[in-house]
């Protein structure tokens, strides 16, 4: 992920609030859902997702995956990361 697409990403889910939660129960500063970060990594929790770390490293690959699915159309895929896959 660029840097500037990872910054901007941050800063409009979660405004850098690692302890961010959304009213639909995405997590942490990536505002990952817990059951997309488990298909990301194999035994992460609810409270492992607010490990910076952690979140950081399941929303970038989730974000990379939409990226590829969607052909490198980095505009739908953070349509989907946001709206979820339906």
């Amino acid at each position: 992920i660029e840097p500037e697409l990872a910054f901007r990403l941050v800063r409009l889910e979660s405004e850098f609030n690692e302890r961010a939660t959304s009213n639909v129960g995405a997590v942490g500063l990536t505002q990952v859902m817990p059951a997309t970060a488990k298909y990301f990594e194999k035994g992460v929790t609810r409270a492992s997702l607010y490990d910076r770390k952690t979140n950081l490293r399941v929303g970038f690959r989730y974000l990379r995956t939409l990226i590829k699915q969607h052909d490198g159309d980095v505009k739908m895929a953070l349509l989907v990361y946001n709206r979820g896959p339906v």
